[in-house]
């Protein structure tokens, strides 16, 4: 089956000869950059995005589409950096780094341990749960002032656990969730079965984070383009921006695959391409493409409309209209597009374990994969680095892009408007890694 596609079908628009007509120039069309031109377009700035591909063709069109403050727990968490040396030379695993010689990936995973205790988690999860708060409620808005042709679906995440003890570690984070207002219940075998009557029988159980959302990336995508340009914002398909140019501590202009552009401000949000680009401007935002893969079925009838996440497999379900996804895997591997079919299998296999009555993808199934921008903290990095003036950092989303996308354009839009953004941002700022 064909993955549905972000783009809204119209023709990639060319450049205009260098002008300085713009207020505010964002490189990047994935949830991050076209949430920051709809917000910017509306509060009336003259705004132009530029995707260098087709609009959320890098990570952010084929995912499992889960939003909410479950994803309030970084990555980074304690434990974490253990089973993730367990895993990582194992290419079946959750998380398999491939062994190859890059100096940066050193000092990142020593990053990603020292991220990883508690007193930073403690910080952080405050700070994610009102992030995803803030995108569950402007999606409301904007599907309240027209419906969004996304499946919105407000029945919350299961976390499913096949084993005794993956659930009491799931119940000990749902009770650290918790504490920070976020709620959920604990649902054992029979409660589990009567919500995903597909499961297997001897699943140990399953945590409901019930203000949780899912939603169809792609039709998401394309509203937040239509809805951005009906707005007055411009946006240019495959339109890779080439060269930076830059004098003192201003940003001065885009070289780019259809002309110069020209602007005011500009906002750096281009995934795993990020560090590339930051690299001509002497900035170190260090990231990790992590690698991602989904297949998407039909869906059977009676499969519930929810969002879940097979606990220990990793491996994300839902239910996106009259379609199933199967998203999951991180695989760091560099900048690699080469599809993994050991990784691929390892998610078949999670679904024949977890939920033996649904049917498998065929071996015909087209199979997505992107590039999640992965931080040492697992954090995104965003605000104004101290090294410009004239330019706004964000990247760095992880899996959980789709979750902070929306938040994170409406406070850009706060930045670049000169406002107090709506969340206490320190613990993102954009250079904090050098």
């Amino acid at each position: 089956m064909t993955q549905p596609k972000a783009s809204t079908g119209q023709q990639p628009q060319r450049a205009a000869p260098s002008s300085d007509a713009y207020d505010v120039a964002i490189i990047g069309g994935g949830v991050v950059g076209l949430a920051t031109a709809y917000h910017l377009s509306r509060a009336g700035r003259r705004t132009l995005l530029l995707e260098r591909a087709e609009l959320g063709s890098g990570c952010s069109g084929g995912n499992a589409g889960l939003a909410g403050p479950r994803y309030s727990m970084p990555l980074a968490a304690p434990g974490v950096p253990r089973t993730a040396l367990r895993w990582m030379l194992d290419p079946e695993s959750p998380l398999y780094i491939r062994p190859r010689l890059e100096p940066a990936l050193v000092p990142w995973f020593w990053r990603f341990w020292r991220a990883s205790r508690r007193a930073q988690v403690q910080r952080a999860i405050p700070l994610l749960r009102d992030m995803h708060r803030l995108t569950l409620k402007l999606i409301d808005e904007m599907h309240t002032r027209e419906p969004l042709p996304c499946d919105l679906t407000h029945n919350g995440q299961l976390m499913v656990y096949g084993g005794d003890r993956g659930l009491a570690g799931g119940a000990a984070d749902a009770r650290w969730l918790q504490a920070h207002g976020i709620p959920s219940r604990l649902l054992d075998p029979p409660s589990l079965r009567r919500m995903l009557p597909p499961a297997a029988p001897d699943l140990a159980g399953a945590v409901h984070y019930t203000s949780d959302v899912h939603l169809n990336p792609s039709g998401f995508l394309t509203a937040l383009a239509d809805r951005a340009r009906a707005a007055g914002a411009q946006i240019r398909e495959q339109c890779a921006v080439e060269w930076i140019e830059r004098r003192g501590r201003r940003i001065r202009g885009l070289a780019t695959a259809c002309g110069m552009v020209r602007a005011g401000e500009y906002v750096l949000a281009a995934g795993a391409w990020s560090p590339q680009l930051a690299r001509q401007l002497d900035l170190r935002i260090p990231l990790q493409p992590a690698k991602g893969y989904s297949m998407t079925i039909d869906a059977p009838r009676d499969f519930p409309h929810l969002g879940m996440l097979l606990a220990e497999a990793k491996v994300a379900v839902s239910r996106l209209g009259a379609h199933l996804r199967f998203a999951g895997t991180l695989e760091l591997a560099g900048m690699d597009h080469a599809i993994n079919d050991r990784r691929v299998a390892a998610i078949r296999r999670a679904v024949r374990r977890y939920l033996p009555g649904v049917p498998q993808p065929p071996p015909t199934v087209a199979v997505w994969h992107g590039l999640r921008p992965l931080s040492p903290d697992t954090l995104p990095y965003l605000g104004r680095p101290r090294r410009y003036e004239n330019l706004v950092v964000a990247t760095g989303h992880s899996m959980i892009g789709l979750s902070l996308g929306p938040a994170t354009g409406m406070l850009v839009t706060q930045i670049l408007q000169g406002e107090p953004p709506a969340i206490d941002l320190r613990l993102l700022r954009a250079d904090r890694h050098g």
